[in-house]
């Protein structure tokens, strides 16, 4: 079903269809939208007291390195053409050069 239509939701239903992902063999996609439910917060909002999940803009790079991570592994894990997986090697080099800031 997810792969014949496009998917628009709010984040609020993002939980539930990473859930049903998963049940289609997609693993780790739970975690996975939880740490980036965390970003999207700290995007919205910043590094405001009971709001962030981050204490500081270096938490949510690191946080946001590691998601682009997953992110890139789980895109490599695909059936992808030759120049697919050369750009996914240009980005994973662009990313292991930017530090933590």
């Amino acid at each position: 079903m997810y792969l014949r239509i496009g998917y628009s939701a709010h984040t609020t239903g993002m939980m539930g269809i990473s859930r049903d992902l998963e049940g289609l063999s997609f693993k780790g996609l739970v975690n996975l939208t939880t740490a980036m439910l965390g970003v999207h917060r700290y995007a919205y909002n910043g590094l405001g007291d009971g709001i962030s999940p981050f204490h500081s803009r270096s938490e949510a790079i690191i946080s946001i390195k590691g998601l682009m991570t997953a992110e890139i592994d789980i895109i490599s894990s695909m059936d992808i053409g030759n120049e697919e997986r050369e750009l996914l090697e240009k980005i994973k080099k662009e990313l292991n050069s930017v530090g933590d800031l």
